[in-house]
């Protein structure tokens, strides 16, 4: 994505999110991104946290919020606990490859760029504590209203968190703020859909939800390159070309629904066991006294 933005600058925009940080992509525990550029540049010349650099160079730049047709506010996480937030972020010029702390001494801008990149949404009025860390906030229907009336917009979108329905996208606050997550099967484990959002120029939004095939059944199709671009294809080489790549297209999505299903199948066995050991458990405390007893007379016979 950073290469189409790069070949179609006034094409393709991409918002900065929590992680593109540094710090961040120094935890193999969150991604491990920095680790898997040095497994690809080596360390030889310092090649690898060269390139690492670099990208946290480009992170730097990426702005950290977009407004579309005057009326959509787009976002990574969400909006901010404080007032006058399209002002702050207005205000984050000089931003660093490392994202500020909204800690004891941060400044009123340094917190909205933190609550932009970290906040997720809820459904009770203000703001409280987030389970994802100190001094990182959830946002109420309350907030989202007074933001919508202050900047004259008339919807949020924003993505952070996997939508608790499972289905790529979900409607917060009225259906003035979406939640859209694009990865699905989000850590090869989770089993969701992914989701985007289209915006027709009527303004009309429709929601495309997908399950992409894993990195094992992709690598097995073939792309191949033309040897000469310039070369006139004829038509009944561009229609061979064309059946092949549905047919492809067919394999991998009927790969993606078998991936899907397996997944799910994994996760309600797994439910199914929570559920019968919860449920043992239960039974042993409702009736301990019955089987103290039992055990009593078992070790009084002789």
């Amino acid at each position: 994505h950073l290469l189409d933005l790069g070949l179609h600058p006034e094409s393709v925009f991409i918002n900065r999110g929590n992680h593109e940080d540094r710090i961040l992509n120094m935890d193999s525990r969150c991604g491990g991104f920095y680790e898997e550029v040095l497994s690809k540049y080596g360390l030889d010349d310092d090649i690898g946290p060269l390139v690492y650099e670099k990208f946290l160079r480009i992170f730097a730049l990426l702005p950290v919020a977009s407004i579309i047709d005057s009326r959509i506010f787009v976002v990574h996480g969400g909006l901010s606990r404080g007032v006058g937030f399209l002002k702050l972020l207005g205000m984050c010029h000089e931003r660093g490859p490392e994202l500020p702390s909204s800690g004891a001494g941060a400044t009123p801008k340094e917190i909205a760029l933190v609550d932009a990149m970290w906040s997720d949404p809820q459904e009770t009025h203000g703001v409280s504590q987030n389970s994802r860390g100190h001094n990182l906030i959830q946002f109420g229907p309350d907030i989202t209203e007074r933001f919508l009336e202050d900047t004259a917009l008339s919807l949020v979108v924003r993505s952070h968190q996997p939508p608790p329905n499972n289905e790529g996208f979900y409607e917060h606050h009225g259906g003035k703020l979406l939640t859209i997550f694009s990865a699905s099967n989000y850590c090869r484990k989770l089993g969701n859909q992914g989701a985007v959002l289209v915006i027709r120029s009527g303004g009309a939004c429709q929601v495309y939800r997908h399950f992409a095939p894993g990195f094992d059944t992709l690598k097995q199709m073939s792309i191949v390159a033309s040897e000469d671009p310039l070369r006139p294809i004829p038509m009944k080489e561009r229609q061979a070309d064309q059946m092949t790549r549905q047919s492809e297209a067919a394999s991998v999505e009927s790969r993606a629904q078998e991936e899907q299903a397996s997944v799910l199948r994994s996760q309600r066995t797994e439910q199914l066991e929570k559920e019968v050991l919860n449920r043992a458990a239960r039974l042993i405390v409702e009736h301990k006294q019955d089987l103290f007893s039992f055990w009593e007379e078992c070790d009084s016979d002789p």
